[in-house]
């Protein structure tokens, strides 16, 4: 889609990805990025199965399911196996990768076509000046990912119950939002008292966890893509999502410049746009200034005039998502958040959490228990 409106556009971006014909500048990064790997002498040891441990065995069924569920557009790794034929032909591959499979754990060894990785480099800032400016993506075949995913199964169920409850990455009905609403609603309650004030300490892990750069103090914060302040205030945040929501609408009046429909405008629109100014709105939208929420507004205006559409308000979209969230949360019961909500004798309604100053009440959890109350259903 990008290169399409880069050719309509005749946009020329740098040229901040490495060529491929670069071998240098590609082996220095094939070695950087093996660098932690590069002097670890330990050899790897096979543990021996016993009647006590046996080998995990994995069912037909199973591996037919994890196959049928692969997404026809998903990426092919180094072996170009699309995705679109595992899925299409699973019944008839499941016997055979099965087999593959059962043999791969039963002998704890993983067949060196599925180790095959593809890495592309992807510039992390516009203007990339070292190797660290690159973050490795990476491929490796389907049929790897759906091996990988089939003996997750069998891990979470050997999972203790005492596994941290807050613990948000790589668990079910859990997502960043809820990480950043859980951290500021912990801090907001605290400076709901008198008195009082917050420290917050962010440790950020560089390099997939094999180094720990130590930082300093700021007064502003980008924690899981969302922007926080030493006041609490939004402004930083609206202003960033703002900024980038503008640039995107210099590509979409290219594209009503060439005639493009409309519903291809208003699908540009809600991946580009929309997506930016709607990111985590559950946890700031509530506790933005007026002045805040015009601003996010007026970009939805300018692209209801480019579409000739109408499109939704965030402030629909926000209350949307969070009562969708809240309902999730209400289906968990593991859920660190599913403890602020409690019904009350009747029954019907929850209880209102309890807070005094505004900054508090327009935070997500107690806004989203007044919306539960008066959305029922």
């Amino acid at each position: 889609m990008w290169q399409g409106i880069q050719a309509i556009s005749d946009y020329k971006p740098s040229h901040s990805t490495p060529a491929a014909t670069d071998v240098n500048f590609l082996n220095e990064l094939n070695d950087f990025y093996a660098r932690f790997e590069r002097d670890n002498r330990e050899t790897a040891t096979k543990l021996k199965s016993s009647a006590d441990h046996p080998p995990i065995t994995l069912s037909s069924t199973d591996v037919c399911n994890a196959l049928s569920r692969i997404s026809a557009h998903k990426a092919a790794g180094p072996d170009n196996i699309p995705g679109r034929v595992l899925r299409a032909c699973a019944e008839q591959l499941a016997g055979v990768f099965t087999d593959i499979f059962n043999l791969s754990l039963a002998q704890a060894a993983v067949p060196t076509c599925f180790k095959c990785t593809s890495i592309v480099p992807v510039p992390k800032h516009s203007s990339p000046k070292c190797l660290n400016d690159y973050r490795p993506v990476a491929l490796t075949p389907i049929v790897m990912k759906c091996f990988e995913r089939l003996v997750l199964a069998h891990l979470k169920d050997s999972l203790p119950s005492t596994l941290d409850s807050h613990q948000f990455a790589y668990r079910s009905n859990r997502s960043t939002e809820d990480a950043v609403s859980m951290a500021l609603h912990s801090v907001l309650t605290h400076l709901d008292n008198k008195n009082t004030y917050a420290r917050m300490l962010f440790v950020d892990f560089s390099s997939a966890f094999n180094t720990v750069i130590p930082t300093k103090r700021v007064s502003s914060f980008k924690f899981l893509g969302t922007h926080i302040s030493a006041d609490m205030s939004w402004t930083p945040n609206t202003s960033c999502l703002v900024k980038k929501a503008h640039q995107r609408l210099f590509f979409l009046t290219t594209l009503r410049k060439n005639q493009l429909s409309s519903t291809i405008l208003v699908n540009f629109y809600r991946c580009a746009i929309e997506s930016i100014l709607t990111n985590c709105a559950t946890v700031w939208y509530g506790s933005c200034s007026v002045a805040e929420r015009k601003a996010l507004q007026r970009v939805v205006k300018t692209a209801q005039r480019i579409t000739g559409t109408p499109l939704p308000a965030i402030e629909h979209i926000q209350r949307k998502r969070c009562l969708h969230r809240a309902r999730n949360i209400l289906k968990d019961s593991s859920h660190p958040a599913h403890r602020l909500f409690s019904l009350l004798p009747s029954g019907r309604r929850f209880r209102c959490l309890r807070t005094r100053t505004s900054r508090l009440k327009n935070s997500f959890f107690p806004r989203v228990v007044s919306l539960l109350n008066s959305n029922p259903h």
